[in-house]
């Protein structure tokens, strides 16, 4: 043995078979090198085709994954392209996959925007679901260029966008010495120079963080930027100032979430073209907020906040009003509609059947005629 210590002994008988096992085992080990270099050739000569194979095979395994996860949580295709930003009954992917799993339902978005309108300015409670309004609508622009289905329903349309820039969050850093307010002014900065027709910009509480007065003045300069540039933007913001410039600024419209003044909670339901009330006061109360400091700080609510308050609930309302009224006119146009297509369809049957009568009745006269004739006939 290798050690020395150990002592083999072969019978003569077994040696030449021993031998000739191991020629054997030779041979067939310098055929497998052998194969094994013919296939490394055939691998390296078709190392092109076998690239193209595998990037197929992974884009259809992609588009399959895609498929199936669109068809899951009601997808649809969406090709970038136009001059509109439309969602109908768009869902945020997070919120549809939960409700799937047996969460509560969603309430949809319906949105557009358009040549005229490309600045959005949503207002309205905290809680009131303003800034699921801006995450619904940019990942439904991120996942139609990405290839993806969006979770709205047929009849979406999203244009081409070359870049986005979100200000979403606190971006403070205390290794790079920026407070939230400087976090927020770095990601504006970027969003004024990214500005352009083929630009999708959203900001969160636009105008926060600072002095009301001037973050109302830095807001209004930036809406009024990205107006003029053209930049699809969704902008969300307590200020009152702000909520004004749709009727003051072209492009910029107007946004708000439905609330219910009553139990205080948002209806989750997005109305276009109406500003939305910050019902700070009455959220804090139904949090439990101490009435007597609840008390004092609606003493020192200036009268024109609570005038524009008002202002804005009485419109919401009279929305709320008119879009239940037109909902009733609809039902009852529809069942208009369906009793004419039933009085249609009944005064075709009759139709129908009197001519079936008159048929019958004619040819049982004819019958009868001739019947006359031959005992007229007979009497002759």
């Amino acid at each position: 043995s290798g050690s020395g210590q150990s002592l083999f002994v072969e019978p003569l008988e077994a040696c030449e078979a021993n031998n000739r096992l191991l020629e054997v085992r030779a041979a067939a080990e310098e055929e497998e090198r052998r194969i094994l270099r013919e296939l490394a050739r055939a691998v390296v000569d078709a190392a092109e085709s076998l690239h193209v194979l595998e990037e197929t095979l992974a884009h259809l395994d992609g588009l399959r994954a895609r498929a199936l996860w669109a068809r899951e949580y009601g997808g649809t295709a969406v090709t970038p392209g136009g001059g509109r930003l439309k969602l109908v009954r768009a869902r945020h992917p997070l919120l549809a996959m939960a409700q799937r799993a047996g969460g509560r339902a969603v309430v949809p978005l319906d949105l557009e925007l358009g040549q005229g309108s490309r600045v959005l300015l949503v207002s309205g409670p905290n809680m009131g679901g303003k800034t699921v309004v801006l995450k619904t609508a940019g990942l439904a622009v991120a996942l139609s260029h990405a290839g993806f289905a969006v979770t709205a329903d047929e009849g979406s349309a999203v244009p081409e966008i070359a870049s986005v820039v979100v200000d979403l969050g606190d971006e403070q850093s205390v290794d790079q010495g920026l407070s939230s307010f400087a976090a927020h002014l770095k990601v504006l900065g970027r969003m004024a120079e990214a500005a352009g027709p083929e630009s999708l910009l959203l900001c969160d509480e636009l105008g926060a963080g600072t002095d009301p007065e001037e973050g109302a003045a830095l807001g209004r300069a930036l809406v009024e930027h990205f107006a003029e540039r053209g930049a699809w933007c969704i902008v969300t913001t307590h200020l009152g100032s702000l909520k004004r410039l749709a009727g003051q600024v072209p492009g910029v419209v107007n946004g708000s979430l439905e609330f219910d003044e009553e139990s205080m909670t948002s209806r989750y339901r997005f109305l276009p073209g109406i500003p939305g009330a910050s019902h700070a006061l009455a959220v804090a109360g139904r949090l439990g907020f101490p009435p007597d400091l609840l008390g004092r700080a609606r003493e020192l609510t200036s009268d024109e906040s609570r005038a524009l308050e008002r202002l804005i609930a009485e419109l919401t309302e009279s929305n709320r009003r008119l879009r239940d009224e037109a909902a009733g006119l609809a039902a009852a146009r529809r069942e208009a509609e369906d009793a004419a297509a039933v009085h249609r369809a009944a005064l075709e049957e009759s139709r129908v059947a009197l001519g079936e009568q008159r048929l019958r009745i004619t040819r049982e006269g004819e019958v009868l005629l001739g019947r006359a004739r031959e005992l007229s006939q007979t009497v002759q």
